[in-house]
């Protein structure tokens, strides 16, 4: 029927479909909820009542967001969605939007708000575009998807907004600032930095005096100035190695108890200068 094929979220200025939530939705999940009650409730001028799964008798129409048990009795394999796949569903007269952990309810979200409410967000600061209707009639849908792209940067955006407007464009990385958990996290870079790192890893004042054989030779003479390495160096590679093994062990334990994703990058890079060993075997 026509009514089977359409999922009314508000009718005359009046909410019409109640928002359900999983048990315990993670924090990224805890901020889809929010947007998205936000947005339908600037749109229509509404209330919109939001109850967890459990404590409610199912009455259609539902918003089901996030991974509840209702998703999964659709077939859904929650368990095997990415950490940023998405899926926006109408099943009957339900509306379903989840995701894999952490960002993907979240990015379902915001193309749910974006792609079919017709929601735009301009910048950091608040600019935005948000139709008017007093009645949501979002019709048949189903929409599914994830990021091409495993890294996606912008440096900066400058909005610091704990990372709002860009998990709001699907972006998982801001540069230097962190995206917080709230906003999905993203692949963030693991210890010692982000760039130019050689000096944490082979600090002159540390290690010149005994292993001169570690840095630059340049101008017929070893040096330590700006922390040109010799790169060549077979010990030099292996103490690499072993910080590396390290700065890997202590960056995910310090994720892990800050709620972030274990990171993904490691960077080993030289300083920001020109020089460059140039001893017989890196010649």
């Amino acid at each position: 029927s026509l009514f089977m094929q359409s999922v009314v979220l508000a009718k005359g200025g009046r909410a019409n479909a109640i928002i359900v939530t999983g048990k315990n939705p993670p924090i990224a999940e805890q901020t889809a909820i929010e947007e998205l009650t936000h947005y339908l409730e600037l749109i229509t001028g509404a209330d919109f009542e939001v109850v967890r799964e459990s404590d409610m008798q199912i009455k259609n129409p539902c918003i089901f967001i996030g991974q509840t048990e209702y998703a999964a009795k659709q077939g859904i394999e929650l368990s095997e969605l990415g950490s940023e796949e998405w899926i926006v569903r109408t099943v009957g007269s339900n509306l379903i939007i989840t995701g894999g952990h952490p960002r993907g309810t979240l990015y379902g979200t915001y193309h749910f708000l974006e792609d079919v409410l017709g929601v735009h967000w301009w910048n950091p600061w608040g600019d935005e575009h948000v139709p008017s209707g007093l009645t949501i009639n979002v019709g048949k849908l189903d929409m599914r998807g994830k990021p091409v792209f495993v890294y996606r940067d912008i440096f900066m955006l400058y909005g610091y907004d704990r990372g709002r407007f860009a998990a709001r464009n699907r972006v998982n990385r801001e540069g230097e600032r962190l995206i917080l958990p709230e906003y999905g996290g993203g692949p963030n870079y693991g210890f010692p930095d982000h760039a130019h790192t050689f000096s944490f890893y082979i600090p002159p004042e540390k290690y010149f005096k005994e292993h001169p054989d570690w840095f630059a030779f340049m101008e017929g003479r070893r040096t330590a100035e700006d922390n040109y390495l010799c790169l060549s160096n077979p010990e030099l590679q292996q103490v690499f190695f072993d910080k590396l093994i390290e700065y890997i062990r202590l960056s995910f334990r310090n994720a892990e108890g800050q709620g972030f994703e274990r990171p993904m990058i490691f960077d080993l890079s030289q300083s920001e200068y020109s020089g460059h060993c140039t001893c017989e075997r890196c010649k």
